[in-house]
């Protein structure tokens, strides 16, 4: 019997051995991977917020008529500001305004520096839906104006069809 206890600790021995020293480095790598994914995940959170105040901003702006909030929080390739100061000002003249603040439906980090947020307002009674891509643009996240679209439009980007 004591010979079979000596294989037994002949065995065990080296297999906690192996076990403590390589499986303490595995469990720091493991800590490791695991802090590094919830920063990210904190700071995705924290981009997703941040991007979705400026969709409250913008739609606040116009609600206001205050064309200088309009600017920081929004920017549209393809308007001037001559012609996005006056449809600020044709849209408070004819009433073309959202009836209640927006809701946002989702929001969906893409990248570093893309938050894709889709809203639903209200406008002259009927309820429209629409996807917001929201840039980091000097450390500020913006609407990129000229790249929104009516929920369910399709665009063909490298034929990829997304929706």
């Amino acid at each position: 019997m004591k010979k079979f206890n000596n294989y037994l600790v002949c065995i065990i021995a080296p297999l906690f051995a192996f076990t403590f020293f390589f499986g303490i480095p595995s469990l720091v790598y493991f800590n490791e991977v695991n802090s590094g994914e919830q920063i990210s995940s904190s700071s995705s959170s924290s981009a997703i917020k941040s991007a979705e105040q400026c969709v409250y901003d913008f739609f606040e702006a116009v609600q206001k008529n205050d064309y200088d909030t309009l600017k920081k929080v929004s920017t549209d390739k393809r308007m001037s500001e001559d012609i996005r100061r006056n449809t600020l000002k044709m849209q408070h003249e004819d009433g073309l305004l959202p009836e209640k603040p927006p809701t946002i439906l989702s929001s969906e980090k893409r990248g570093e520096d893309m938050v894709i947020v889709k809203v639903s307002y209200v406008l002259d009674g009927e309820e429209r839906k629409m996807i917001y891509p929201v840039i980091l643009v000097n450390n500020e996240w913006v609407i990129d104006l000229s790249n929104a679209l009516p929920e369910g439009a399709v665009v063909l980007s490298d034929n990829v069809s997304i929706k």
